[in-house]
């Protein structure tokens, strides 16, 4: 073991990250995937939802105050479709697998309620719950029952709910916190967003089955808005020392990796056909934007190439140590168990000593020692 960190230490002194150095005889492409634009709103974009077997996309955003709900299709060239007119606030909005939306409005309750929209019927929007809780975070299950963070009166903290077509809400979960839930494809699981152990928020997992909760992922970051992918896995947003950051994590906890790079603006993950949709401000305000799903930093086809995109990353100019860290993380959760994966822990180590974060440093240390 000794002898293997050894060597690590004496490959650094070739090939640490530091900027300006020269890593290649003829230039590389950029260590950084180009983020799309998607939605193109002039006010900005606070919350949106798409239907992972179709290209409707639907938005809440906000004009002069006041936030209303748009409708497109993604790639479509025509104008959005009004979905809510009225000056008030519509928030949250999440798709049905058919063609119902479901959103928070304080048309009639400051506090929010949660409505029902179905586009194709004339019936309008149809209120499930009323002024009695504060009721935001929607989220369809696969037969249409909408599950919702729900404060009761006197209460200061939300419980997961649930509504359906009767109308009749009920808590879920009690004694247990839970905001920004995200039902599974299956409707087996729900992940959702914690604050009792983090006052910046973990993510849980409820098996409705057995009605048992496991931690997904914990620790000294804030965790918010999961967001289950049809294969299973969990995107969400973490808050760290560099800014917002997508990550995902397969339900299961394995899997944790990096998907774009703090410090550009990132959030509200959700996946589509393989590819990653979020929110990142623009000039206008906040828009949709899209990324292959491996992420922001260029996928590599083998463990010394995907070494050479961080030592591209560490050469940019001027100079990105944010890329850095998530290309070097990206060595060491693609090819673990290798000897790139190692000098790409130890120079991650270094990196973010010299980023004054030696709590994340020692973390990367001990993945060389691993």
């Amino acid at each position: 073991m000794m002898r293997h960190i050894f060597s690590v230490l004496l490959a650094a002194v070739a090939v640490m990250v530091l900027p300006g150095a020269s890593l290649a005889e003829a230039p590389l492409p950029a260590a950084d995937v180009p983020r799309e634009q998607v939605s193109f709103q002039t006010g900005s974009v606070h919350g949106f939802a798409m239907n992972p077997y179709s290209s409707r996309l639907v938005m809440a955003v906000e004009d002069d105050g006041f936030r209303r709900l748009v409708k497109t299709r993604i790639g479509a060239i025509e104008l959005p479709q009004e979905l809510t007119a009225m000056p008030a606030g519509f928030d949250s909005p999440t798709l049905s697998l058919g063609s119902k939306v479901a959103y928070v409005s304080d048309e009639r309750d400051a506090k929010g309620d949660i409505y029902l929209l179905d586009p194709s019927s004339d019936t309008g929007p149809v209120r499930l719950t009323d002024e009695r809780t504060a009721d935001a975070d929607p989220s369809f299950a696969p037969d249409d029952t909408i599950y919702f963070s729900m404060t009761l009166p006197g209460e200061n903290r939300a419980q997961l709910a649930r509504v359906g077509p009767d109308r009749e809400p009920y808590v879920v979960l009690e004694g247990i916190d839970a905001v920004e839930p995200s039902v599974s494809s299956s409707g087996e699981q729900v992940a959702f967003v914690s604050f009792g152990k983090d006052p910046g928020g973990d993510i849980l997992i409820l098996d409705l089955a057995e009605l048992t909760v496991r931690p997904l992922v914990e620790g000294p970051y804030a965790e918010r808005q999961p967001s289950w992918t049809d294969a299973g896995e969990i995107l969400f947003t973490r808050i760290g020392k560099g800014g917002a950051e997508i990550w995902r994590v397969n339900s299961d906890g394995s899997g944790l990796e990096q998907l774009t790079v703090a410090g550009r603006g990132a959030e509200h993950p959700f996946e589509r056909s393989a590819v990653l949709y979020f929110l990142a401000d623009t000039p206008a305000g906040a828009n949709v934007f899209e990324l292959p799903y491996t992420g922001e930093v260029r996928q590599a086809d083998s463990a010394g190439a995907q070494l050479a995109v961080a030592r591209t990353a560490a050469a940019t100019v001027p100079r990105d140590d944010e890329l850095t860290v998530a290309a070097l993380r990206k060595v060491i959760t693609g090819y673990p168990s290798t000897p790139e994966a190692s000098q790409a822990a130890f120079d991650l180590g270094m990196l973010l000593e010299r980023m004054d974060r030696p709590a994340e440093a020692a973390r990367a240390y001990a993945e060389v020692a691993g």
